[in-house]
């Protein structure tokens, strides 16, 4: 029998068609063709797993079952949801496994957790430029965030299971969760940073998943949830606003707090908040220089290449929201945002340029940051590149919006046949 993470593994390769015959014929060692009663017959492979696929090594007080049947008997770990997964090789198979959702589950993430008021968080950094990290720091500050960030992944990942198999049930769960914490006035308190600016940044960071997570599920939303949820992320996002007037240093957490308000004026029909993200985009493109790079980013010392990744991405996901929208924000400043994107996707596998411009050898410290690049994918000039960095797919980031990899193959920020073509720079005066 195949370990844990290694069947997790292979599966990831049967949905990405990159595994191997010998791969295969473990895989299926599981679980032979059968026939139940009244000769009904079930897929090859049927899984019941306890959590969302994939996931990590279960706890020790959670069991995983294979089985051939679905009827099956349902053990889970506290708090977590047995599911059914079926695999037939299809896509649609193979987002089963990805969502953990399925014709015999109804979507249950359980009760929403009451909103937490305020966002305490401190910077790991200890260095003047920023890219030295304190362990016991990082690690108190994971510690503040943490209910903060489970909140977000579980609306986020209910809301990716609703785009999947168009499931009301998970899209219930993300709106009841997003609307408790409205009714609750979450993270609406005074943001407190022990040290640094970290709590805001958390702010920001939040209200772009939750924003993006809202923007899929928005079409089963109550009246009543509408509004609630509407205000509330506009209060979030008013917050943001604030500190982009007050902060116009032009680095990547001027970049995130942007993406948050730009989803929050898509989902609120707000042109204010659209106009203002609008013009810190542009303002990102006109820092990016000849060679590619940002300056604020270029000072990070060894942290200078995942930076520039850092602050690529939420450009990128921001040109994608506009795309939804019928606004092609790739195609502004004579396609600069490329210069950036593209020095990102060519140092990843020699980090020689920046190593030589800093003088430090670099840390990569990238992981779920490359999620961006699937969205990417579909405008570089250079895919194969793309392609062979991107080697543990899926990828998930819920700040990014969620599983990017999934979002790219269906290609969800697409606009629809009626979407109207818009002015591609928002009319009005400046509003920073």
């Amino acid at each position: 029998m195949i370990a844990y993470d290694r069947y997790t593994e292979y599966l990831s390769k049967m949905i990405y068609k990159t595994i191997t015959p010998a791969e295969q014929q473990a895989v299926e060692g599981f679980c032979a063709p059968r026939s139940a009663t009244a000769g009904r017959s079930f897929p090859r492979l049927n899984l019941l797993l306890n959590g969302p696929w994939p996931a990590a090594a279960p706890r020790e007080n959670s069991r995983v079952t294979f089985s051939c049947h679905p009827a099956v008997e349902k053990r889970r770990a506290p708090g977590r949801r047995a599911q059914i997964i079926s695999y037939t090789g299809s896509l649609s198979a193979a987002l089963i496994l990805m969502f953990g959702t399925s014709a015999w589950a109804t979507y249950d993430c359980g009760n929403p957790p009451p909103g937490i008021t305020t966002i305490v968080a401190n910077t790991s950094y200890v260095d003047e430029h920023h890219s030295i990290v304190d362990p016991k720091l990082a690690a108190e500050n994971a510690a503040h965030v943490k209910p903060l960030n489970d909140f977000m992944e579980t609306v986020s990942r209910a809301a990716d299971a609703y785009v999947a198999t168009k499931d009301k049930s998970a899209a219930q769960c993300a709106l009841v969760w997003l609307n408790r914490w409205a009714v609750d006035g979450a993270l609406l308190g005074k943001p407190v940073s022990t040290r640094g600016l970290q709590a805001i940044y958390e702010s920001n960071g939040l209200l772009a998943g939750l924003s993006l997570a809202y923007l899929k599920v928005q079409p089963e939303a109550t009246p009543v949830m509408s509004s609630n949820i509407n205000q509330w992320l506009t209060k979030l996002a008013l917050r943001s606003v604030e500190y982009i007037k007050k902060n116009r240093k032009g680095n990547n957490h001027e970049y995130w707090a942007a993406l948050g308000v730009l989803v929050t004026g898509v989902v609120s029909d707000n042109r204010e908040f659209i106009q203002i993200s609008s013009e810190v985009y542009d303002d990102a493109l006109d820092s990016i220089q000849d060679d590619g790079t940002l300056p604020k980013e270029l000072a990070r010392g060894q942290m200078a290449m995942t930076y520039h990744g850092f602050a690529c991405a939420p450009l990128v996901i921001m040109a994608e929201v506009a795309r939804k929208s019928g606004m092609d924000w790739y195609a502004r400043r004579d396609h600069r945002l490329s210069l950036l994107a593209e020095k990102v996707v060519t140092s990843l596998n020699d980090p020689a340029w920046f190593e030589k411009q800093t003088g430090k050898k670099q840390k990569s410290n990238i992981g779920r940051n490359l999620a961006w690049l699937e969205l990417y994918r579909r405008v570089t000039v250079h895919p194969e590149k793309i392609r062979a960095t991107l080697v543990n797919r899926p990828y998930y980031r819920s700040t990014m919006g969620g599983n990017l990899t999934y979002l790219a193959e269906i290609d969800f920020f697409a606009p629809s046949a009626n979407t109207p073509k818009k002015d591609q720079n928002p009319q009005g005066k400046s509003k920073l």
